[in-house]
């Protein structure tokens, strides 16, 4: 959504640039963090047991 917003609001709303691009690189280091911590919890479940 906010890609959407970005690509079509830039020109016309003040300060939307540099707010949605913000907010895409949250998203996107986000995802990578998720997809990255996933893939440590399905190979190795030790890793995130607290005992």
């Amino acid at each position: 959504m906010p890609l959407i917003l970005w690509v079509h609001k830039k020109e016309k709303v003040i300060g939307l640039n540099t707010l949605s691009k913000n907010v895409l690189n949250f998203q996107i280091v986000r995802s990578i963090l998720s997809f990255t911590m996933m893939i440590i919890l399905v190979t190795d479940p030790k890793y995130f047991s607290i005992v």
